[in-house]
């Protein structure tokens, strides 16, 4: 999923405009410079990306646990109760996986089909795009992998200076943050290659392809939050 962020921030960087969807934070701060007169980006498309991911972000949210019923007892649980319980624990992940999965291949659609690079199509892209990278920034809070984040890496460095390279101990925690940076310049690098190689379509396909993976993996039950 981090990947992801940057193979989908590289295409619409490079090709909708100049602007981020999973990480927004760069499109709060586009927003300031423009909005003071700053040349160089569209103040609506900016909304639009913030406002996409802060909706795929609530749709992506994790519902509301209702409070825990007494469970039977006569003893142990059925298997097959056992089994629902499970399904229902994971099936709002496994629904925002499979969204997030969707949007990216409707992006991949659009890219085909028409030309995502002009007029108001490139609105649509960055709404589908926002949306997806909204859903799978909630979707990554939900499987608690805090030293992995899926599209910012501020504090991230913050934290591997602080707490592995500074005292000299690279323990698990500071190996996986060390990974973090690595694998969002890899999508993005990735992502950049494949637009000035194929175009549009091709890092899209690629982000596409991994999303469906991610959505599977939860489906399955081999990835769920803990």
């Amino acid at each position: 999923m981090t990947f992801v962020s940057g193979l989908v921030d590289a295409v619409v960087f490079l090709a909708i405009g100049h602007l981020f969807v999973a990480m927004v934070t760069g499109n709060i701060m586009f927003l300031g410079f423009t909005l003071a007169g700053a040349p160089g980006h569209s103040a609506a498309q900016l909304a639009t990306a913030v406002t996409g991911f802060f909706v795929g972000a609530v749709v992506g949210a994790p519902p509301r646990r209702s409070p825990a019923r007494p469970g039977p007892t006569d003893g142990a649980m059925r298997t097959d109760d056992a089994d629902d319980a499970t399904w229902a624990a994971r099936r709002p992940l496994a629904l925002a996986a499979a969204a997030y999965a969707g949007l990216l291949v409707i992006g991949l659609v659009i890219a085909m089909v028409f030309d995502a690079e002009a007029g108001r199509m490139r609105y649509v892209m960055i709404v589908v795009l926002g949306l997806a990278m909204g859903m799978q920034n909630a979707a990554g809070r939900r499987l608690a992998m805090p030293d992995i984040p899926t599209n910012v890496l501020t504090t991230q460095l913050t934290m591997i200076a602080a707490g592995g390279w500074r005292t000299g101990e690279l323990g698990r925690s500071a190996r996986r943050r060390s990974a973090a940076p690595v694998v969002m310049f890899s999508g993005a690098l990735v992502g950049a290659a494949t637009y000035r190689a194929g175009g549009v379509p091709v890092p899209l396909a690629l982000a596409s392809a991994l999303a469906v993976v991610v959505a599977l993996e939860v489906a399955t039950g081999r990835v769920r939050p803990p």
